[in-house]
C-alpha cells in the first residue's frame, strides 16, 4: 500500500478549510492546514506537502504573493499548486503561477478531479 499523499490547505476561512479537509480525507488524502500565508509558508518548508490548495485572496500576504515568492527560491520544495478564488481579477495571475485555479463556488467533484490529475496514483 502506498503512503497517503499530503495536501496543504491554506485558507483564512475555518469552515472552508474544514470542508476541504473532510472531502480530501474521504478521498484518501492527508491534510495539513494553515489560516494564512505566513503559517502556510512555514509548513511548506517544515513539512513539504505533495500538493498545495490555497486561497488566492488571503489577507496580509496573498496566496498569489506567497507562491510567487516561493517559486523564485531555489531551495523551496516544488509541488503542484491549486488556487481557489472568487475574484475574477485574480484568475489570470493564479493560472500563471499555479497548476490550476478553481473559481468559487466550485463542485467537490471538480476539485477532486483536479487533485487526482495533479497527484496521479
Amino acid at each position: 500500500m502506498s503512503p497517503r499523499r499530503t495536501i496543504l490547505l491554506i485558507d483564512h476561512d475555518d469552515s472552508s478549510r474544514q470542508l476541504l479537509r473532510i472531502h480530501l480525507s474521504n478521498a484518501g488524502y492527508g491534510t495539513l492546514e494553515a489560516e494564512d500565508a505566513i503559517a502556510g509558508g512555514r509548513l511548506l518548508v517544515e513539512h513539504p506537502p505533495d500538493l498545495v490548495i490555497l486561497e488566492a485572496d488571503l489577507p496580509f500576504l496573498t496566496g498569489l504573493d506567497l507562491i510567487a515568492t516561493i517559486s523564485v527560491d531555489q531551495s523551496a520544495p516544488c509541488m503542484p499548486v491549486v488556487f481557489l478564488t472568487s475574484n475574477e481579477e485574480h484568475r489570470s495571475r493564479a493560472q500563471q503561477l499555479g497548476d490550476a485555479c478553481l473559481m468559487r463556488p466550485f463542485f467537490v467533484d471538480e476539485l477532486l478531479r483536479v487533485v487526482g490529475r495533479l497527484l496521479p496514483a
